[in-house]
């Protein structure tokens, strides 16, 4: 069974995504667009025959949809798509607050429909590999996470100002978090310092968080200034970076028994195991993921709200 895709958005990021499916020859049949002039270049720049605004959508000319639209409005046009029984993978954030995303998931069951926020990093092959070696105990019992992702981003007409669904948080951040998630599982403690422009817009964030096993992490994301995207999990037996773990591809162990690293270089970019594994939910008939569900959405969002 080919599933046919549906891309909405025009920007960088549905450009980025689109280029993996693609890569992947899926099926992409349809381009949709606030704008349908921007809708047409795009679709006529990727060779894709249909092409829609919000008004005019053809529904039964895809399966699912990937939404690449500004934060703001990830909901309204993610329920769009809900509504008429499509599944949805949206970008990351899922919203913009939590009343946003309980609308969304209600509708997502009210339509027995799949809905999934795209955080492709839980989907790598070398964060499976990084819970397999603290399962396996190669740094011994978990202490502490240390994580940071921070650019630099000046343009004041970027997305990253935008008083409703910008700010560092909700931009890059919110990797921090969803990382920080895997390794801590749950959120007991959690003290945050954030520094805002005029505007109130949050441009750079530091998280301490604890868990109910006394696990601690130190998260730091910033618009302001550039910093490695490293991530060190802290054994009492050794320890465990992960370069760039926002799109790992490199796994360092390091313990009593010495250093190794493994290596996973992405098929295209990254982006395939995300798709891949959306792709196998929606042929099951799974309405949510198991590795990201609407529950791990909702305890990061309930955090990044109150920035």
């Amino acid at each position: 069974m080919k599933l046919r895709w549906a891309v909405c958005g025009t920007g960088r990021m549905a450009e980025k995504f689109l280029n993996v499916l693609l890569g992947l020859k899926k099926d992409v049949t349809a381009i949709i667009s606030a704008d349908l002039n921007r809708a047409k270049d795009f679709a006529t720049k990727k060779g894709i025959s249909n092409y829609y605004s919000y008004q005019d959508v053809d529904f039964e000319k895809f399966d699912i949809v990937y939404v690449a639209t500004l934060n703001k409005c990830h909901k309204p046009d993610s329920i769009l798509f809900i509504n008429n029984h499509k599944s949805v993978l949206c970008e990351k954030p899922i919203a913009v607050t939590l009343d946003e995303l309980n609308e969304m998931r209600q509708s997502a069951k009210d339509n027995n429909t799949l809905l999934m926020e795209a955080m492709w990093t839980a989907f790598l092959p070398a964060i499976e590999k990084v819970k397999e070696l603290i399962a396996s105990g190669e740094i011994g019992k978990v202490v502490h996470l240390d994580s940071r992702f921070c650019i630099e981003v000046f343009d004041p007409k970027s997305r990253i100002y935008d008083s409703y669904g910008g700010g560092a948080l909700l931009d890059v951040g919110i990797y921090n978090l969803h990382f920080a998630k895997l390794i801590l599982d749950d959120f007991v403690e959690i003290k945050a310092f954030y520094q805002h422009n005029e505007a109130g817009v949050d441009m750079t964030d530091n998280l301490i968080i604890r868990n109910s096993k006394g696990i601690s992490a130190n998260l730091v994301s910033s618009v302001r200034f550039k910093a490695p995207a490293d991530a060190v999990i802290y054994g009492e037996k050794g320890k465990i970076t992960v370069p760039d773990f926002f799109k790992a591809s490199e796994v360092i162990l390091e313990n009593q028994q010495g250093k190794k690293i493994f290596s996973y270089p992405p098929i295209i970019s990254g982006y395939e195991y995300e798709i891949e594994h959306f792709e196998k939910l929606h042929i099951q008939g799974k309405k949510q993921s198991d590795i990201v569900s609407f529950d791990d959405s909702y305890e990061i969002l309930k955090i990044m709200q109150k920035r």
